[in-house]
C-alpha cells in the first residue's frame, strides 16, 4: 500500500497581512474622506457665522458713533459758556500780567533812585523854653489868683471901659476866653473852639488888622476856666505882632461892653 506523501515544507498563509492592510486603507480612505466632507460643509458655516459676527459688529460701530456725536453735540452745546469763562479768565491773567510788569518796572525805578536822608538837626537849646515855660506858669499863677480874688465879689454884669487916653491905642477889640472857646466880640461876634483859634482865618486875619493899626489893640478877657485858649491865643498873636492885653473876669457875669465901644 503506498503511503501518502508527508509534506515536510509548511506553507505561509498572507492573507492576515492583507486583511490588515486592506483595514488600514480602508480606515485611512474613510478619515481621509471626513476630513475633506468636514472642510466642505463648515466652510459656508464659517463664512456665515464671520458675516454675523461683522454684521454685529457694524450695528455696534454704529450705536458707538451715535452714542459719540451724541455727546459731541452735548460738549458744543456746553462749549459756549466755557469758552466765554476761559476768554475771561485769560482777560484777567493778560491784566495780571501787565499789573505785574509795571510793579516790577515802578520797583525797578525805586532801586535806582538814590535817597538822600536829611541829616536831623542840632538839638535845640531849651533853656530858652524853659524860661518862656517859667514865665508863662508864674503869670498863670497871677491871672488865677486875679481871678479867684475877683470871683468873691457877688457876679454882676461887668462892663468894659475902653483903653486909656495918652499916647496909647485908642480902639480896643476884645475876645473873650471862656471855658473851651474864644468869642471875638467885633461887629459881629464869632466863636472857636479851643485847639483851633490860633489857625482859625478870620483870627488871623484880625490880628493883621491890629498889627496894621497903630490906634488899634486886642484886649483878651479871660474867664475862670479860659486861661489855656488864652495862652494860645496869646502865643498867636505875640508870633504875628499884634499888640494886646488881658483883663481878667471876675466870674461868669454878663459882659457890657457898651461903655467901650
Amino acid at each position: 500500500m503506498a503511503r501518502r506523501r508527508s509534506s515536510a515544507r509548511q506553507q505561509v498563509s498572507l492573507f492576515p497581512f492583507l486583511d490588515i492592510l486592506g483595514c488600514l486603507i480602508g480606515s485611512l480612505i474613510l478619515i481621509i474622506t471626513t476630513v475633506v466632507l468636514e472642510q466642505m460643509d463648515t466652510q459656508p458655516v464659517a463664512e456665515a457665522a464671520k458675516i454675523d459676527d461683522m454684521k454685529q459688529e457694524a450695528a455696534r460701530e454704529k450705536a458707538r458713533q451715535v452714542r459719540v456725536e451724541q455727546e459731541l453735540a452735548g460738549l458744543v452745546k456746553q462749549a459756549g459758556p466755557v469758552e466765554q469763562r476761559l476768554a475771561s479768565a485769560r482777560a484777567r491773567a493778560e491784566q495780571a500780567a501787565r499789573a505785574e510788569a509795571k510793579a516790577a518796572e515802578a520797583l525797578a525805578a525805586a532801586e535806582r533812585l538814590t535817597i538822600d536822608t536829611p541829616k536831623p538837626p542840632p538839638p535845640a537849646d531849651t533853656t530858652a523854653l524853659a524860661a518862656r515855660r517859667k514865665a508863662l506858669d508864674a503869670e498863670a499863677t497871677k491871672i488865677k489868683a486875679e481871678i479867684a480874688a475877683r470871683s468873691k465879689q457877688p457876679e454882676q454884669s461887668i462892663v468894659i471901659l475902653p483903653p486909656g487916653g495918652g499916647g496909647g491905642p485908642k480902639r480896643g477889640v476884645f475876645v473873650e476866653a471862656a471855658k473851651g472857646k474864644a468869642i471875638v466880640h467885633d461887629s459881629k461876634p464869632w466863636e472857636a473852639p479851643a485847639g483851633k483859634v490860633a489857625g482859625d482865618p478870620r483870627f488871623k486875619a484880625l490880628l493883621e488888622k491890629i498889627r496894621g493899626d497903630k490906634d488899634a489893640i486886642i484886649t483878651f478877657l479871660i474867664r475862670p476856666d479860659g486861661v489855656g485858649i488864652y495862652f494860645e491865643m496869646q502865643k498867636a498873636a505875640d508870633a504875628a505882632g499884634a499888640r494886646s492885653g488881658r483883663v481878667p473876669l471876675p466870674g461868669s457875669g454878663t459882659l457890657d461892653l457898651s461903655e467901650a465901644r
